[in-house]
C-alpha cells in the first residue's frame, strides 16, 4: 500500500489493527527493515501509548537532532510538519490508542506512516482509508504449522501433527505464543505430544489474566505456553525476568534491568537476558544498541509473576533508587549529560511516580522525592513531557502546602502553569499564575528578598507570555514591565535581553513604535554586554522590522545587516535565514531589485541547507513577488510553483492557498487567464477545505476581478457576492473594497438599483470608521450610476460633493477621473462654459501628473466642448485641444482613441462647412475604425462621412462606405437603410436624409395632451432637433432619458428640424 510496483505511492498511511499478540509491531518493523533503503532519511518506531501527542513529537525531533528549544512552544502537528513532512522517512507509531495523535500525522506525500493499534475503529478516527488498513487475525492453521515448522524443523511437526495443531489451537494460533512456545522447544527433547498434555492442564489450574485470555474462545491465551516456557529456567533467572516487569513499556537499558532484578553481577545479567531472549521472552529494542523491549503481553505477564513472588514492591524500590542516584550525580544542565539521561526517559518518569506514591509518608522522604522530580523539570520542558509534568507538580504542590513550603508552591505553581499553556489550556493557567503571582511577592510567605524577587520575575514571566497568547496585549505589556523592573533589580541580564525582546514586540503590534524601539534597543544592548549573540542577532532582525515600518530604511536595512553578520558568526542558520528575506523585503522596497534578488537567493540556499521547508517557502514566494516586480514573469512563475510544490510536500494548506493565489495573479498578468481562473480556484478550493474565511475572501476578490476582466459579469458578481460574505464584519476597509467592485459589475451590467445599494453599504462602511477617502470614491460611483440613469442633475451634485472631498485630500489621481466624469455631465447638459472650466483643470492634473492617456482623452473632450462656444478663439483653442489629444494618442499607439478624436474634430469642421477637411478627419476615422471592427464607432462615422460626400457631391463613394460598414456588420440594418435612401436619392435626382448624432437634452411627458416632447442637441453644434411621439413610436420615445447619446433622422418642417427615426447608442467611457 505504501509502496506499488513501479515505486509509486498509494497512499501515506498505514493502520494494522489487531489484537495483542497478533504481530501488528513484528509485520511494521519488518516492512521497515526490507524496505529500509526506500527511506533515505531513516525509519523511527515509538510506542505511543499512555503518551501526549506533544511528548511525542520532541521526541521524533529530538531522534533526527532537531531537539526543540525548551522556550519554543511549537505544536506537535507543526513540529512533524515542520521536521518530518519534507524527509523521506517511515514513522511506526507503535500500540496506538486515542485519535489525538492524529495531529503526528506529517501530511505530504514523503513521508510514510504506519499506525499499529488493537482498537478496529481508531485507523478511522485518524483518516486512515478503508483501503489502507490491514486487519490481522489470528493465523490459519496451516499458516500456524509453517511458523513452527521454521522455528522447530518440519520433521518434528509432520511427525507429530496431531499434537502440533493442539498446540496451535490452545495459543488461539497467536504469532507471540507459538514464537514463544517454539522458544522453549527448540532443542529440547521433549515431544510435542508431551508438552501439548501440560498445556491442557495448565489450563485447568491457572489464573489467568484477562489480557491473556486472547483469541475468539475463551479458552486461548498464551499464559499457559508462558508457564511453560518458566520450566525451563533456574528460579534465580524467573525472579530477573519477574523485575523486568517494572521496567519501561518501550525499553529499557541493561544497567535498568540489573538495578530493578537486584543482579550486581554484569557478566550474570548479559547470561539472564540472552536466555530470556533464546526463549522469545524478550527482544532486543529496533535500532538501539543494548537496549531490550518486553511485548506488552509478556510485560504485563512479568508484572504479574512479580506480585505473585512477592516482588514487584521491592523491584519498583530498586529501580527508583537506582535512578534517584543516577541523578544526584548528574549535571542536568550539561547538554550530553541531558541526552544520555533521556534515553532513559521513560524509566525516570516511572521512577518518580512510584516516589510520588510510595515516599510520601514522612518529611524526610517527601523531600527526597521532592528533588528528584525538580531535577526531572528541564526534562519535561525538552522533550514535552507536559502532562506527566502537570501531574507530578500537583502531587509535589500538595506536599509542599503540607508544609507550608510557599516558595516549593509558588514554583510548581508556575511550572504546572506553563505546561498547561504548552497543552493551550490558557484560562486555567492564567488562574494558577495569578495564585502564583500573589504567593511569591508576598514577604511573610517568602522570606529572603532575592529569592522572593527571582521567583516572582520567573512567575511574572510566564504569566506575560500566557496573556500574549490570549490576546491580552495591554496586561502582557503591563507584566513584561513588571519583570523588567524585577529582573533589573536582581541584575539577571540574559533574561532581561530577551523580555526586552518581547516588550518590542507586543508594543509594535500596538503601534507604540518609539517605545518598542526602545526596547529592541535595550535588548540588544544588553545582549551584546554579555555575549549573547543569538539573543541579539534575534533584537536586531527585530528592530530592522521596525524601523522598516517607520520608513527609516537606512537605518533597518543596517539593523538587519547586523543581525545577518552576527548569525553568520554562530552558524544560526534558521536565524540567517529568516535574516536574508527581512532584508530581501526592505531593499525591494528601496528600489534596489538587484540586492533584494540576492537576498532573497540567499535566505533560499540556506533554507535549502538545512531542509527547512517553511523558511524556503517563504523565501521562494518573496523572490517570485520580485521577480514579477522586475517583469521577469516566467522566472517569477517558476518561484511560485516551487512555493506550491514544497507546500505541498509538507501539507501546508495555508502556504498552499497564498501560493496558488500569487500564481493566479502573474498568469493573469501573463494573459493565461484561463490557467489563471484554475489557480485562483485551486486557491478557494483549499481555503474551503481548511475553512480559511480570510483566504476564501483573497480568493473570491481575485477571481471576481479576472472574470470582470474576461467580460463574465455574472460570474464576477457571484466571486464578489462570495468576497463579501467571507470577509470578517470587522474588516471595514476590505469589505467596503469589496462592496465596491461589487457595485461596479453590477453598474456595467444595466443592474443601476442594486448597484446602488452596494455603493450604499460602501458609504455606510466609510462613514463608521470616518474614512474620507472612501467617501469620495462612494460619491463617485453613485455620480456615475445616476449619469447611466440619466439624472444628470443628481449625478452632478454627487460628483460635486465627491470633488470636494478630493481636492482637500489632494488626492490627484483620483480627482482627476471625477473632473473627467463631471465635465461629460456638465457637457451633456449643455453647461458649456462649467464644463470647460472643469476639463481644463482635469487637464492640468493630468499634466501634473505625467498621465498621457488622460491627457489625451480630456483633450478630446475639452476640443468639443470649446466648439460649441461662440467664437473664431473658440474654434482655435478647439483645434488646439484636438490636436494635442492626436499627439499624445499616437505617442501611446492607441488607436481606438485616435478614431473617436478624428470624428469629433470631423464633426467640428462640419458645423462650419469645412467639407473638405471634416472628409479628412472622417476618413481617418473610419479606417481604425473599421480596421478594429469597432461597430459603435463605424455606426456614428458611416452617417457623417456619407452626408460629407453627398455635400461634395461624390455620392458614389458615399455608397462604397456604406458596403464597406456592410461588410463588416452585416447584421446592423442602419448601414443598409442609409445604403437604401443614397441609392434612392441619387436614383431621383433628390437629397436624402441623412442621420446625425446627439444628446437628449431634455425629454417630458404631458398628462393633458397624453404625449411626449423633447429637445436632442446634435454633437455637431447644428439646430437643435425637436422630439414629439407625432413623428416618432411613443413606445420608443418613452423609452429615452435625458442624456442619451442617440441617432436620429430629421425631417424639416417649416424651417424647423423634427426626430423622424431614433436610435439610442450605447455610451462608452474611455478609461485610463
Amino acid at each position: 500500500m505504501l509502496l506499488s510496483q513501479e515505486g509509486e505511492k498509494v497512499c501515506s498511511i498505514v493502520g494494522l489493527t489487531g489484537g495483542g499478540g497478533i504481530g501488528k509491531s513484528a509485520l511494521a518493523y519488518h516492512f521497515a527493515t526490507i524496505h529500509q533503503e526506500t527511506y533515505p532519511d531513516g525509519v523511527i518506531g515509538l510506542r505511543v501509548d499512555e503518551k501526549d501527542v506533544n511528548t511525542i513529537a520532541r521526541r521524533l525531533a529530538k531522534v533526527i537532532d532537531a531537539p526543540i528549544p525548551e522556550d519554543d512552544d511549537l505544536e506537535a502537528r507543526e513540529i512533524m510538519q515542520r521536521f518530518f513532512a519534507p524527509k523521506r522517512m517511515l514513522l511506526i507509531f507503535d500500540n496506538a490508542e486515542e485519535a489525538k495523535i492524529k495531529v503526528l500525522r506529517p501530511g505530504g506525500n514523503r513521508c510514510a506512516v504506519i499506525v499499529t493499534t488493537r482498537n478496529q475503529s481508531l485507523p478511522v478516527s485518524l483518516g486512515v482509508p478503508e483501503t489502507a488498513t490491514v486487519r490481522l487475525r489470528s493465523l490459519p492453521e496451516k499458516d500456524a504449522l509453517d511458523l513452527l515448522r521454521k522455528i522447530l524443523g518440519e520433521t518434528k511437526i509432520d511427525s507429530a501433527l496431531a499434537a502440533a495443531k493442539q498446540i496451535a489451537k490452545v495459543v488461539g494460533r497467536l504469532p507471540l505464543a507459538l514464537q514463544v512456545l517454539g522458544g522453549t522447544l527448540r532443542g529440547k527433547r521433549r515431544s510435542l505430544a508431551s508438552y501439548a498434555d501440560s498445556l491442557e492442564k495448565q489450563k485447568e489450574k491457572l489464573k489467568l489474566l484477562q489480557r491473556l485470555r486472547l483469541g475468539e474462545d475463551p479458552d486461548f491465551n498464551v499464559e499457559a505456553c508462558l508457564n511453560l516456557s518458566l520450566e525451563l529456567l533456574e528460579s534465580e533467572e524467573i525472579d530477573f525476568f519477574a523485575c523486568l516487569g517494572v521496567c519501561a513499556e518501550d525499553g529499557f537499558a541493561q544497567k535498568t534491568a540489573m538495578a530493578a532484578a537486584g543482579c550486581e553481577d554484569e557478566f550474570d545479567a548479559e547470561d539472564f537476558l540472552d536466555k530470556l531472549h533464546d526463549r522469545s521472552l524478550l527482544n532486543y529494542a529496533e535500532n538501539q544498541h543494548d537496549r531490550f523491549v518486553l511485548h506488552p503481553l509478556v510485560r504485563e505477564y512479568a508484572r504479574f509473576l512479580a506480585e505473585d513472588r512477592n516482588l514487584l514492591n521491592v523491584a519498583q524500590e530498586r529501580h527508583a533508587q537506582f535512578f534517584m542516584e543516577q541523578l544526584q550525580s548528574d549535571d542536568l544542565e550539561d547538554e550530553a549529560v541531558v541526552a544520555e539521561v533521556a534515553t532513559d526517559l521513560s524509566d525516570i518518569f516511572l521512577a518518580a511516580k512510584w516516589l510520588q506514591n510510595e515516599r510520601g509518608e514522612t518529611t524526610e522522604s517527601r523531600k527526597e522525592a521532592y528533588e528528584f522530580v525538580l531535577k526531572l523539570e528541564p526534562l519535561f520542558e525538552q522533550y514535552g513531557y507536559w502532562e506527566e509534568g502537570i501531574t507530578l507538580m500537583e502531587r509535589l504542590e500538595t506536599w509542599a502546602e503540607q508544609s507550608q513550603d510557599w516558595y516549593a508552591i509558588a514554583r510548581c505553581k508556575m511550572h504546572q502553569a506553563r505546561y498547561l499553556s504548552f497543552l493551550g489550556e490558557l484560562e486555567r493557567a492564567e488562574e494558577i499564575l495569578i495564585c502564583a503571582r500573589d504567593i511569591s511577592s508576598d514577604e511573610q510567605k517568602i522570606e529572603g528578598l532575592e529569592t522572593r524577587k527571582e521567583r516572582h520575575a520567573k512567575v511574572l514571566n510566564v504569566l506575560g507570555g500566557v496573556y500574549q497568547k490570549q490576546g491580552k496585549t495591554e496586561k502582557a505589556i503591563e507584566t513584561f514591565r513588571e519583570v523588567i523592573a524585577q529582573e533589573t533589580e536582581i541584575g539577571n541580564k540574559r533574561s532581561l535581553a530577551i523580555v526586552y525582546n518581547r516588550l518590542g514586540n507586543l508594543l509594535q503590534s500596538q503601534n507604540n513604535l518609539e517605545e518598542a524601539q526602545q526596547a529592541f534597543e535595550e535588548g540588544i544592548a544588553i545582549a551584546e554586554s554579555i555575549d549573547d549573540k543569538l539573543t541579539a542577532a534575534i533584537g536586531w532582525n527585530c528592530l530592522g522590522g521596525l524601523l522598516e515600518k517607520q520608513g527609516k530604511l537606512e537605518a533597518a536595512q543596517n539593523a538587519f545587516e547586523q543581525g545577518i553578520a552576527i548569525a553568520e558568526s554562530i552558524d544560526e542558520k534558521h536565524q540567517l535565514a529568516i535574516g536574508w528575506n527581512c532584508l530581501g523585503g526592505l531593499l525591494e522596497k528601496q528600489g534596489k531589485l538587484e540586492a533584494a534578488q540576492n537576498a532573497f537567493e540567499q535566505g533560499i540556499a540556506i533554507a535549502e541547507s538545512m531542509d527547512e521547508k517553511h523558511q524556503l517557502a517563504i523565501g521562494w514566494n518573496c523572490l517570485g513577488g520580485l521577480l514579477e516586480k522586475q517583469e521577469k514573469l516566467e522566472a517569477a512563475q517558476y518561484a511560485f510553483e516551487q512555493r506550491i510544490a514544497i507546500a505541498e510536500s509538507i501539507d501546508d494548506k495555508h502556504g498552499l492557498a497564498i501560493g496558488w493565489n500569487c500564481l493566479g495573479g502573474l498568469l493573469e498578468k501573463q494573459g493565461k487567464l484561463e490557467a489563471a481562473q484554475n489557480a485562483f480556484e485551486q486557491e478557494i478550493a483549499i481555503a474551503e477545505s481548511i475553512d480559511d474565511k480570510h483566504g476564501l475572501a483573497i480568493g473570491w476578490n481575485c477571481l471576481g476581478g479576472l472574470l470582470e476582466k474576461q467580460g463574465k459579469l455574472e460570474a464576477a458578481q457571484n466571486a464578489f457576492e462570495q468576497t463579501i460574505k467571507n470577509t470578517n464584519f470587522h474588516h471595514k476597509r476590505s469589505l467596503s473594497i469589496s462592496w465596491s467592485r461589487l457595485g461596479k459589475v453590477l453598474d456595467k451590467q444595466g443592474k443601476l438599483r442594486d448597484a446602488e445599494q452596494a455603493f450604499q453599504e460602501v458609504m455606510a462602511i466609510a462613514q463608521s470608521i470616518d474614512n474620507k477617502l472612501t467617501v469620495a470614491f462612494g460619491l463617485y460611483e453613485f455620480g456615475k450610476i445616476y449619469k447611466s440613469k440619466r439624472e444628470l442633475k443628481t449625478a452632478e451634485k454627487f460628483l460635486k460633493e465627491s470633488r470636494e472631498i478630493f481636492e482637500d485630500k489632494n488626492d490627484l489621481p483620483s480627482l482627476t477621473k471625477v473632473m473627467n466624469t463631471l465635465g461629460n455631465v456638465l457637457e451633456k447638459q449643455q453647461k458649456w462654459k462649467e464644463a470647460k472650466k472643469v476639463l481644463e483643470e482635469s487637464y492640468g492634473f493630468d499634466e501634473k501628473l505625467g498621465n498621457k492617456l488622460g491627457k489625451a482623452i480630456t483633450a478630446n473632450r475639452l476640443g468639443q466642448v470649446i466648439a460649441h462656444l461662440e467664437g473664431d478663439e473658440a474654434f482655435e483653442r478647439s483645434l488646439m485641444y484636438f490636436n494635442q489629444s492626436i499627439r499624445l494618442g499616437k505617442e501611446l499607439n492607441n488607436e481606438r482613441h485616435l478614431a473617436k478624436v478624428y470624428t469629433a474634430r470631423g464633426k467640428v469642421f462640419l458645423k462650419r462647412e469645412f467639407y473638405a477637411r471634416a472628409l479628412e478627419e472622417l476618413s481617418q476615422g473610419f479606417e481604425i475604425d473599421a480596421k478594429s471592427g469597432n461597430i459603435r464607432g463605424l455606426k456614428i462615422i458611416t452617417s457623417e462621412i456619407t452626408y460629407v460626400l453627398y455635400r461634395l457631391w461624390r455620392q458614389e463613394e458615399a455608397l462604397e462606405y456604406c458596403e464597406r460598414a456592410l461588410e463588416i456588420a452585416p447584421e446592423h440594418n442602419s448601414f443598409q437603410e442609409l445604403y437604401d435612401r443614397i441609392q434612392r436619392a441619387i436614383a431621383t435626382g433628390s437629397q436624402p436624409t441623412f442621420l446625425t448624432t446627439g444628446w437628449v437634452r431634455s425629454i417630458r411627458y404631458y398628462k393633458k395632451q397624453k404625449s411626449y416632447k423633447g429637445i436632442i442637441s446634435p454633437d455637431d453644434g447644428s439646430l437643435d432637433i425637436i422630439l414629439n411621439n407625432k413623428n416618432i413610436n411613443r413606445e420608443l420615445i418613452s423609452q429615452l432619458s435625458e442624456g442619451d447619446f442617440v441617432e436620429v433622422e430629421v425631417k424639416e418642417i417649416y424651417g424647423k428640424r423634427y426626430a423622424k427615426q431614433i436610435n439610442i447608442i450605447d455610451e462608452e467611457d474611455e478609461d485610463w
